[in-house]
Order: structure tokens, then sequence, then C-alpha cells
């Protein structure tokens, strides 16, 4: 994994310093194994025969599901989506996940890559969460969605709310990469801007059974908070959005239209 570790290695002026750099590598190489997306959904998914289990916690059994899809994004979605193709390749249907940048050479046979931007949303990440919603709003009871969701999926899986663009968005997004708000709170305020973002992916994929499997660098972060949590119930209310604003002080600076849509929202006329 290390490409260069015998020079490394071999830098070291003594026989201690060269035994303690073999050392270094190794628990380096070991470190990077052990957090590998692809590993790591490897280690959290089991097949045998037509039963599928995640984490060792919940079982299904594939052979009630017509079809099987796999969604996502985020900076690890490409490896965690191969990971899941690998070892249901035989019976996936098909899928789409926005990523960071594409690979050389691909090796997803069933599910296709779209290139996105990422802290800063763009057009492509739009036209690839398009797709995305048109692979998993119509299903039904007989299909499984496995969702693949990692850090970065806030910015790389955007779909603005009715009656805000793409460039609202960003400008929205940019201001409060200036202040010094949290990532937490960053997401609040995207998820009420977002038509896939806070739970609202699970509502598009309902009543297809829907499995998310998540990875995040943040020690028990919460699953609503990570990637703005596009599968997971939102505790956060549109006022909430609003406090944070004002908080940093910016509230006057944000597009009309985001305003717009935070106030109606806090008054009750959006769900």
């Amino acid at each position: 994994m290390i490409k260069n570790s015998r020079e490394l290695i071999g830098n070291g002026v003594n026989s201690i310093q060269r035994k303690v750099r073999r050392d270094f590598c190794k628990i380096l190489e070991r470190t990077l194994k052990a957090i590998d997306p692809y590993n790591l959904v490897g280690q959290n998914l089991e097949v045998k025969g037509s039963i599928l289990k995640v984490n060792k916690t919940l079982t299904l059994n594939l052979s009630q599901y017509r079809h099987i899809y796999i969604a996502g994004a985020g900076k690890a979605a490409y490896k965690m989506a191969l990971a899941v193709e690998d070892l249901l390749r035989p019976r996936i249907t098909g899928g789409c996940i926005n990523v960071p940048a594409l690979p050389v050479h691909s090796r997803l046979k069933k599910v296709v890559a779209c290139k996105a931007s990422h802290p800063i949303p763009d057009i492509s990440g739009v036209q690839g969460t398009k797709q995305i919603v048109r692979l998993i709003e119509n299903l039904t009871e007989q299909d499984l969605v496995i969702t693949v969701i990692s850090g970065g999926g806030s910015a790389l899986m955007p779909l603005p709310a009715q009656g805000i663009t793409l460039q609202e968005k960003i400008k929205i997004t940019s201001l409060l990469l200036k202040t010094p708000a949290t990532i937490d709170e960053i997401n609040i305020v995207r998820k009420h801007l977002s038509q896939i973002k806070g739970g609202q992916f699970a509502c598009l994929a309902y009543p297809a059974t829907l499995v998310t499997l998540y990875i995040s660098d943040i020690i028990d972060d919460p699953f609503d908070l990570q990637a703005s949590g596009p599968t997971a119930p939102d505790p956060s209310t549109f006022q909430d959005a609003i406090y944070i604003l004002k908080k940093y002080e910016i509230w006057n600076k944000t597009p009309l239209n985001i305003r717009r849509r935070l106030t109606r929202g806090a008054s009750g006329f959006i769900p």
C-alpha cells in the first residue's frame, strides 16, 4: 500500500532507525487497511445463499426482492458501492452514486458513478442526484435499496428545494463556510433547503426496503448529521436553521428565496 516503503526504511541511518521505520510502515499500512471503505463494508455485510446479514443484526431474504439497487454519495462512496456490488453482483439491478473523483478504470459493472463537486455543490452534482431520484422514486415493496453514505455526501448529493436555485444554495454554503459554524450547524441549514436531505431520501424510496451504510470520520456522529442525514429522521427544525444564520450574522446576507422558505417552514406552511 505504501509504494516507497523500502526507500523510507532504507533512509534510516542505522539498524535501530531502520527497525523503527519498518515498524511504523507496518502500523500505517495496517491502519489504512482497517479503515479502507471497501474493507469496512465487507466486514459488515455477509451473504449465505439468499440471506444477507447487515452488521450481524439485520437479516434480509434477498429472494423476496425483485430488484436490488445501490445509491448514495460521498468521498468513500465508490469503494463502498464496489464492495456491495462485488458481494451481490449477480443480484444487483443497477445503481447510481455521486463521488468527487472518478477512477481511471472503474470496476463498477452495474452502478453508474457521477462526478460532483465538494465542498461547494455544482450542477453536475444536481444532475447526478436527479438520476438517483429517478432510480428510487417509483419503487415497490418488492425492491431493495442499499444506500452508501460517507463524508462529503451533503455537498456531493445536492437537490435544492423547490423555489431555491443552485446558485442560492452555493451562496449560503459559501457564507456558512466563512463563519465559525460547525459542520453540524451547516448541515442543519442545508437539510432545510433540500429535497433529499433530512430523511427525504428515505421518503422517496418508500415503500421499498431501505438499508443504509454510513461511514463517518467523526466518532459517535449522529446519523441525522452525517451527510445531512438523507435516510435518517431529522430532529432539527426550520427555526433551528434560522437561528444558526442569525447567530453568525448572515441572515441579512442570505438570499431572499432561502429566507422565505425558512420563514414559511418555521410558520408551519412547509412539512
